[in-house]
């Protein structure tokens, strides 16, 4: 810093020392709003608020009355009905029972074959209220039974079917008997089907002895 003043035949002063600081002068306009900041962090939650007021609970006027329902059905003990009473039937065809069953509640039904329950398959079709016996032979003839249960009790009606068929025989003589002379000799000769068969005995060459031969 000079410490001399400047004198006046010098071209160019060196400054000099700064002054006081003068008074504050007034505030100056607001500038202009600086551009919108990054969102902060989501703040902690705040606590639960009161609880609301308790709504009306009183229950509105009470509704007129529905119309009596349907009086319900009484109980009933199983009534069946099995058509037809008898059937005759060829060989080799099909035939079919047909089986009414009342009775509250609803009866279980089943169908029956001499004591034994039927299914349906390849033999049998059984159907509501139907059964259908198919490729008829002897074998099928006997009682169908149509057997109906609920709570109170059973109930059950029988129809009897006759399969026509062609003699068989079920038991046959020997083709050759060479019993001994004096002795008594008995052959059997049995034969099933519809209508029954009837068995004649005849003898090749000669007819049997008369007072000596009994058949039955």
């Amino acid at each position: 810093m000079p410490t001399k003043y400047c004198r006046s035949s010098e071209k160019v002063c060196p400054a000099g020392p700064p002054g006081y600081n003068g008074p504050i002068g007034a505030r100056g306009p607001r500038g202009r709003r600086g551009p919108k900041g990054k969102k902060g962090p989501q703040g902690p939650m705040g606590p639960p608020g009161k609880s609301g007021k308790t709504g009306i609970t009183d229950s509105g006027p009470k509704g007129m009355p529905g119309p009596p329902g349907r009086p319900g059905k009484s109980i009933s003990a199983p009534q069946v009905m099995l058509s037809a009473a008898e059937q005759t039937r060829d060989e080799g065809g099909n035939t079919a029972f047909y089986c009414t069953v009342v009775g509250n509640p609803s009866p279980a039904v089943e169908w029956q074959f001499k004591g034994t329950k039927l299914l349906s398959g390849a033999k049998y079709l059984i159907k509501e209220g139907e059964l259908i016996v198919r490729n008829l032979n002897y074998s099928d003839t006997g009682p169908y039974k149509c057997a109906a249960r609920n709570i109170l009790e059973s109930s059950e009606a029988t129809s009897n079917l006759t399969a026509s068929s062609l003699p068989v025989f079920t038991k046959v003589p020997p083709s050759l008997a060479t019993p001994l002379q004096g002795t008594k000799f008995q052959v059997t000769c049995q034969a099933e089907g519809y209508p029954r068969p009837v068995v004649t005995w005849i003898r090749a060459v000669l007819p049997f002895p008369a007072g000596r031969t009994e058949l039955r």
